[in-house]
């Protein structure tokens, strides 16, 4: 597809006649699917949601050998998806310590 896109020099309608059409097969019945309907079920405006669905959407394409429309948006989905298992929840990461506390260096 990186190809095709560089050898279409600009002319779009070439592109979109060579690219094809991307099919993406969801079981209904794996976990992540079913938990993605309930959120959706609960709150159709669910950010957590939207942002789950386009993670899901985007690894599809990496499984299958393309790439992402933007590798940035991508990395911070990844990024804020670590956080949330981090933290138990897609908010700030929770701090447990209280407060700053300050610490004398040690010079070696």
């Amino acid at each position: 597809e990186r190809i095709m896109k560089a050898q279409a020099m600009g002319d779009n309608r070439a592109f979109e006649y060579m690219k094809g059409r991307k099919i993406m097969e969801i079981n209904p019945r794996h976990p992540v699917i079913e938990k993605l309907n309930g959120m959706v079920s609960a709150n159709e405006d669910d950010a957590e949601a939207k942002a789950m669905a386009e993670l899901l959407f985007d690894t599809a394409l990496m499984t299958s050998g393309f790439q992402p429309e933007d590798l940035n948006k991508f990395a911070d989905r990844i990024y804020a998806s670590m956080a949330l298992g981090a933290s138990g929840s897609a908010a700030a990461p929770k701090s447990d310590d209280g407060g700053s506390e300050r610490v004398d260096a040690e010079i070696v």
